[in-house]
């Protein structure tokens, strides 16, 4: 059964999606090409990328990312690999949420939610806010996190911090 909170997950999904097909992070080609580099010849020791110090050891925190990256890109383009990193945003906010219901069931909290959004009268006429509705949807701590993740979404290294962050 399609309920209010697929459509939620949907839209949310579909934003966060199209941000990381249109804008890419400005490490995305380094993060591509390495990844290749990686992938083929394996963990350089010494920086093959630089011309003035190509002696300095290589340190690279993230080159398995860099390695998922692009083999995301190179089979399914910028739209399958922002399709796929776009779940570990949503996953984080979904743990983060979980961890929260308890403190998201109170029903002062939901009483008076509608001032934060800009208006309780705009919400008890067109939509009755509740988890039983909207699940952790409702959430403050949803909608904030999403407005937060947004900005800095896309087919970056941190999306996969920020999933570790949130278990």
């Amino acid at each position: 059964m399609f309920t209010k909170k697929y459509l939620i997950f949907a839209i949310v999904f579909i934003v966060f999606w199209f941000k990381g097909i249109l804008f890419l992070d400005p490490d995305f080609g380094w993060r591509l090409v390495g990844g290749g580099v990686f992938a083929q010849n394996g963990l350089p020791q010494k920086d093959i990328f630089s011309y003035t110090m190509p002696t300095f050891a290589w340190v690279d925190h993230a080159w398995s990312q860099s390695i998922l990256i692009n083999y995301l890109y190179t089979r399914f383009g910028q739209a399958g690999a922002s399709f796929l990193y776009m779940f570990l945003p949503l996953l984080s906010l979904f743990i983060v949420a979980q961890t929260l219901k308890d403190y998201l069931n109170d029903k002062d909290f939901f009483k008076n939610i509608g001032f934060i959004f800009g208006g309780r009268f705009f919400f008890s006429k067109f939509l009755h806010l509740s988890p039983q509705n909207f699940g952790f949807f409702a959430g403050f701590p949803f909608w904030l996190g999403a407005s937060t993740f947004m900005i800095f979404s896309g087919v970056r290294v941190q999306l996969a911090s920020w999933l570790l962050m949130a278990i």
